[in-house]
């Protein structure tokens, strides 16, 4: 609705005054004063978009042309054509199976032509042509992970040393005084190949602690700070953790060059502050916004891995998830 609203095609409210902005279309005026005006099948208030091209997914009426969601809770009430009332059928029915013959029955005669009859106080929203399908359904991400991200220091795409120091200066400037910088994407592939060292980023970073994952997370860059922070400056060993942790290190001075590889960037995230309740849930809120304006309603959430301790899933499921649910705040399933 944001979208076509941003585009102009302001709604019509069914029993109320039609926006002056964005006249509806002929096909539907008539929708809305015929939903209007039929006897309601649904008492409560419904958006109803009519005038588009949506695929339902169901094999036995793969095509409609309107659709009605009730207001409250989301749910998909009927799905209609306009050329043809009798094509009308309730979402997943089979309306050539008899048992469900009764059900696409009523529901053609709560359509009158191309809207399903609606309460007074309903929307019926002109999609103009435009393609509607199912939510797109992502069985595999790190959701609360990614929605701190969105607030962090964003790299893809960077294509300079100057580049990645003017985004770091621009973080440590809105950041109090001490805070980690965090975020990532980067690639030396795309600045020709030069590997990046904290030199890159120290002046920019001042006394904050830097730490940056590269693209596949199998690599980070740190500044000088958090190596300090990290004990891994002492250039006899590789620094707390030992063993077959290696601290990639300048060969002409033995310092740590800030490229910490694979396990080894175990040595200063252990540093990281852990989020806190309520940036995590703000972390919710911003991972459902950014994925539901880009078509996806379902996910799967696989927890932190190794972004987190290995032990944060309890914790999310009932200091975040249980918590959004019960305030009506989680918008995605």
């Amino acid at each position: 609705q944001q979208k076509q609203s941003l585009e102009g095609l302001a709604p019509v409210i069914a029993g109320a005054t039609s926006s002056p902005a964005a006249p509806p279309t002929a096909a539907a005026a008539a929708a809305a004063e015929e939903a209007a005006t039929a006897a309601s099948a649904c008492s409560s208030p419904q958006y109803v978009f009519v005038n588009g091209q949506i695929w339902t997914a169901n094999s036995q009426v793969p095509w409609a042309s309107s659709i009605s969601v009730d207001a409250a809770t989301g749910e998909i009430t009927h799905v209609g054509d306009a050329a043809s009332s009798g094509s009308c059928t309730s979402p997943g029915s089979n309306s050539s199976n008899p048992a469900t013959a009764g059900a696409a029955a009523a529901c053609s005669s709560t359509y009158a032509g191309a809207a399903a009859a609606v309460s007074a106080g309903s929307t019926v929203l002109d999609l103009q042509g435009a393609f509607v399908m199912p939510g797109f359904v992502d069985p595999h991400v790190h959701l609360i992970f990614g929605g701190l991200s969105l607030s962090q220091v964003e790299l893809r795409g960077v294509s300079s040393r100057q580049e990645v120091a003017a985004r770091i200066a621009a973080a440590a400037a809105a950041a109090e005084d001490g805070a980690w910088l965090l975020g990532g994407g980067w690639s030396e592939a795309n600045w020709g190949g030069e590997m990046p060292d904290a030199s890159w980023i120290d002046e920019a970073a001042g006394s904050h602690p830097v730490f940056l994952t590269r693209m596949d997370y199998h690599m980070a860059l740190v500044n000088t700070a958090a190596l300090q922070q990290a004990g891994l400056m002492d250039a006899a060993g590789s620094g707390a953790g030992g063993g077959s942790v290696v601290v990639d290190r300048d060969p002409a001075t033995g310092q740590p060059t800030g490229l910490l590889r694979e396990h080894a960037m175990d040595l200063v995230r252990h540093l990281i502050p852990s989020p806190t309740v309520q940036q995590r849930r703000a972390a919710l809120a911003a991972a459902s916004a950014y994925l539901l304006a880009r078509g996806v309603t379902s996910v799967g959430d696989v927890g932190w891995g190794v972004f987190g301790s290995g032990n944060d899933a309890w914790p999310d499921l009932e200091q975040v998830y249980d918590a959004a649910v019960a305030a009506g705040e989680l918008p995605i399933r």
